[in-house]
């Protein structure tokens, strides 16, 4: 399994107000990368609650599935390679809403988005809906 960073990740990250909702958009660009290959999308930091995450694909090739998930860099969090959902077939073009209850990171977090089952070739946009709650 490959981890690779995206040109998106150190996007800066809107965190001032306690309350304000936001979002983010960060975009995985897979090259022809082999199934299993994870993207680290964008950078939360700690104190963050999201509240919803829209993912957008393009087609990704045959017999390909996308995972949308958590990874806590720091150990403080429990990774979760599809926390947010799992698209079971994007061959063709797609979307997926993750709407489950708020999630408050417990420490500094990536999304990432993990191409499953084949090689992958194609973007995926992900914008998190989320408010900076404070720190823990």
């Amino acid at each position: 399994m490959a981890t690779k960073n995206s040109a998106t990740l150190k996007n800066r990250v809107y965190n001032a107000a306690q309350g304000n909702v936001s979002r983010e958009t960060g975009v995985a660009n897979f090259n022809a990368d082999a199934a299993d290959t994870v993207i680290r999308v964008l950078e939360l930091p700690e104190g963050v609650t999201i509240d919803g995450l829209k993912a957008y694909h393009g087609a990704m090739g045959a017999g390909t599935g996308l995972e949308f998930g958590i990874e806590f860099p720091g150990g403080e969090g429990t990774d979760d390679q599809d926390f947010f959902g799992t698209v079971a077939d994007s061959s063709t073009a797609g979307k997926l809403a993750y709407d489950a209850a708020p999630y408050e990171l417990p420490a500094r977090a990536y999304l990432t988005v993990t191409v499953t089952d084949a090689t992958g070739t194609g973007d995926v946009t992900v914008v998190p809906e989320y408010r900076y709650t404070g720190l823990l």
